[in-house]
């Protein structure tokens, strides 16, 4: 149902998807329209919280980065549509530089990839990773689940993806911050689970965002993100949606 894998990658490559996440992200998201808050989000899921600022990098298969603009959100299963469609059009980096900085990260989800299988209970073909700022204080975003959603591909995708329909089986948060502070809060909360692994446990699942942590569950399991607190830096993260390939 839920896996935690600390100190993910090698420090050079976590560093180097650190830079990517502060340079290529943080650095212009105050000028970028093509960065969205809140908009693929019910209302009451994040009334309370501050905002969170997010982009999407990519979507890489086992061995290449395959589609920068490929965006879910378009699609009309989404009970929310980004109102600026070309959010993912005019993406300000290049495929070069997603596979440098980026391909140690995939190649080392894949090379565990049947530990992440046994945890969402299903196979994935593709990793569809968006950063996102939950911007501090008070970043967040209350009680929810993912589900398993099944969503028709355009032409165009189906001939890249070679596949009629996506399907996301999981979904991960790996945390990217230069460093994280017991009394900043931002964990992650997921309901209690039998296979919880010690020493992330009060009362179900409560996970510091450690930075080079890895945690992923299962599509359709509650879980939260506690407040951020007055003294925090903004909890940085990739959002990576595990996704598997439907051919027929």
């Amino acid at each position: 149902m839920v896996s935690v894998t600390k100190n993910l990658l090698s420090e050079i490559d976590f560093q180097n998807v650190q830079w990517f996440c502060y340079n290529k992200f943080i650095d212009v998201t105050d000028t970028m329209k093509h960065t969205h808050e809140r908009s693929i989000w019910d209302k009451n899921l994040v009334s309370d919280y501050n905002k969170t600022t997010i982009m999407q990098v990519g979507m890489f298969g086992e061995d290449e980065f395959v589609h920068k603009q490929y965006n879910p959100y378009s699609h009309k299963e989404f009970p929310v549509q980004i109102a600026d469609k070309k959010v993912y059009e005019e993406i300000p980096y290049s495929v070069e530089e997603l596979n440098v900085y980026f391909q140690p990260l995939v190649r080392r989800i894949f090379e565990m990839k049947q530990e992440f299988v046994t945890t969402f209970d299903s196979d994935f073909d593709y990793l569809d990773i968006h950063c996102y700022k939950w911007n501090s204080p008070g970043g967040g975003i209350d009680w929810h689940n993912d589900p398993a959603r099944a969503y028709d591909l355009d032409e165009n995708e189906q001939e890249i993806f070679n596949a009629k329909q996506m399907q996301r089986v999981g979904a991960g948060s790996f945390y990217v911050h230069s460093t994280w502070m017991d009394r900043w809060h931002g964990e992650l909360l997921i309901e209690a689970g039998e296979d919880a692994p010690q020493g992330e446990v009060i009362d179900g699942w409560w996970i510091k965002p450690t930075p080079n942590k890895l945690v992923t569950l299962r599509t359709g399991v509650n879980h939260r993100v506690a407040k951020t607190s007055n003294m925090a830096m903004d909890r940085l993260s990739l959002q990576i949606w595990f996704s598997k390939a439907i051919r027929s």
